[in-house]
């Protein structure tokens, strides 16, 4: 999981997260309808980077009801895709559409992949969205964040799903003892909007399928106009105390705390 706490006069680290994959997003208003002749010049810039590329419909914005059905006119923009920029050997992706920005890793430690730490992650963010504000800019749009997402994925193993389940419900106050339900998978969905008075809202998810580790999910969003992707990092900050509360001394004893 992160390996600092920033808000903790002792950081939070460990030797061994558990940490499989970790999503940093920021939402945002451009100003200007962002075109595809105004992103063309990202494919020359991360092809050698991230040499596939492939394209879908764009994702809805989070107020849009998922029913809804829109007509595009003559007179709108059309939107462009959701584009992804990928690399299979730094297990790494960039995504975007007209109103988000997203850097996505995978990490496997046992195939010589294990996850860096949040800094490393955040200053690949600054990087990579630096590059795409400023292919932006070429055109005078620009653009402002709104909100930020940071979402990090984890594989626990040594517990079977309901297991899992139930120490997170009970905040690992309870009996782990019971018996793996007859399904063929298990979830578990914890919500929260604005408990911390930072801004921010955090879903924490069990899931598993059969004869898979466990995941726990934890993903927090910042909302509200930041500068320098502050936001982000906000979010993290949120992720650690969650990842804290719903994982258990002995889990943190075994990623060997320090």
């Amino acid at each position: 999981m992160p390996d600092e706490r920033q808000d903790s006069l002792i950081p939070v680290r460990f030797l061994k997260p558990p940490v499989q994959r970790v999503e940093l997003t920021v939402h945002f208003v451009a100003s200007d309808a962002v075109q595809a002749s105004h992103v063309a010049p990202l494919r020359e810039l991360w092809i050698g980077s991230y040499p596939k590329v492939t394209e879908r419909a764009p994702t809805p914005a989070d107020d849009v009801p998922s029913d809804r059905i829109s007509v595009v006119d003559e007179e709108s923009h059309w939107p462009i895709p959701y584009t992804r920029y990928s690399s299979s050997v730094n297990r790494r992706s960039v995504a975007y559409q007209g109103d988000r920005f997203t850097v996505s890793w995978g990490f496997d430690e046992e195939s010589g992949a294990p996850y860096p730490g949040f800094d490393s992650l955040f200053q690949t963010m600054q990087e990579e969205f630096g590059v795409f504000s400023d292919v932006l800019m070429r055109s005078d749009i620009k653009i402002g964040i709104v909100r930020s997402n940071c979402r990090y994925s984890n594989r626990i193993q040594g517990l079977s799903a309901s297991q899992l389940a139930v120490g997170v419900l009970t905040r690992w106050k309870g009996q782990l003892d019971v018996a793996d339900m007859d399904s063929d998978y298990v979830g578990v969905r914890l919500h929260s909007d604005d408990d911390n008075r930072r801004n921010c809202a955090s879903l924490v998810s069990v899931d598993a399928h059969v004869g898979q580790d466990p995941m726990l999910t934890i993903s927090v969003t910042q909302s509200g106009e930041t500068e320098k992707l502050n936001g982000i990092a906000v979010a993290h900050d949120e992720v650690i105390d969650k990842f804290l509360s719903y994982t258990s001394p002995t889990q943190h004893e075994s990623w060997g705390r320090i």
